[in-house]
């Protein structure tokens, strides 16, 4: 409907693969905004470099669900999946991994299970609410992740993922090695890794590890004082305490990333003035003038002899 409202002066889409990026990247503007990978984002960020045209980067990560040992996990589990199943996780801002206090694991692991069998039956192939992979491709992807994870996997249903049909089930994938593919990449898909830690020190190093500047970082905990040290030690361009993905929906807070994750905010008010220049502009009156306003050199400047 947008026609409807402006011109093709005003807006414009242009569909096209590498080459027609290329070619959009080829041309001076006055501001780009990008989402997409970090990988991609450094490609952008390149050819506006050479025009020294300015960018907002939204490149995602790999945001971690923080369960600490006061977390009540059937609600944290019940809240992740929820955010996880969201588009089968094809989105900037799903849980990326899971990491959980060891005391907690054996109980989350249970609560995710018990969720995904809540909301999608027995046999979540046939729940008209679980979507599949946007491509052929990118099911392809997730079948590689999924083939070299290690851990241990564990689904709802009996349906395998099925290529045609481009599903690929909601998984867990418990304790998966530290040099996994999973907690190397951004996944964007439906594949959960679980991760134990044993000390509040040892989850920040691991977060750190993974990603250091994740577009979000979702902790879930009963303590306050924890929360707000996991928010101060771990750098994210958004954060969540007891859900996630919901920052997305409150259009009062700035959203973007930070560091690798990228930079510049959009939503609401915030994306106004990040597609606003502020160009100062001062009027004088044209005639009238004031001495005061003259400094105070040029008032008293000897005259030439």
């Amino acid at each position: 409907r947008i026609p409807a409202y402006l011109t093709a002066e005003a807006c414009r889409v242009v569909t096209g693969g590498v080459e027609v990026s290329q070619a959009l990247l080829a041309t001076q503007w006055d501001f780009i905004y990008f989402t997409g990978s970090p990988r991609v984002g450094r490609i952008v960020a390149k050819a506006a470099a050479e025009h020294l045209t300015p960018t907002a980067l939204e490149l995602g990560g790999k945001a971690p669900a923080v369960v600490l040992s006061s977390a009540d996990v059937g609600e944290a589990a019940r809240r992740i999946v929820n955010a996880k199943a969201l588009n089968v996780g094809q989105t900037c801002i799903a849980p990326d991994y899971v990491l959980v206090d060891r005391s907690q694991h054996t109980a989350l692991v249970a609560a995710l299970t018990a969720e995904m069998r809540a909301m999608f039956g027995d046999e979540p192939h046939a729940s008209p609410d679980l979507g599949r992979m946007c491509t052929v491709g990118h099911f392809d992807r997730m079948a590689k992740l999924l083939a070299e994870s290690g851990g241990t996997q564990r689904r709802v249903g009996s349906a395998p993922p099925d290529r045609e049909g481009k599903y690929m089930p909601l998984t867990l994938i418990d304790s998966p090695p530290s040099g996994s593919p999973l907690l190397r990449e951004e996944i964007f898909g439906p594949l959960l890794p679980v991760v134990t830690f044993d000390s509040f020190d040892e989850a920040v190093e691991t977060i750190r590890g993974i990603d250091s500047t994740p577009l979000a970082l979702y902790v879930f905990t009963a303590d306050t004082a924890a929360a707000e040290s996991l928010l101060q030690r771990v750098q994210s361009g958004t954060a969540v305490v007891n859900d996630c993905v919901l920052q997305h929906m409150c259009h009062s807070l700035p959203f973007g990333g930070v560091g690798t994750s990228g930079h510049g905010v959009c939503h609401g008010e915030w994306s106004f003035q990040t597609f606003t220049f502020p160009r100062s502009v001062l009027w004088r009156h044209a005639k009238f003038d004031v001495d005061q306003t003259v400094p105070v050199p040029a008032r008293h400047a000897a005259a030439p002899g």
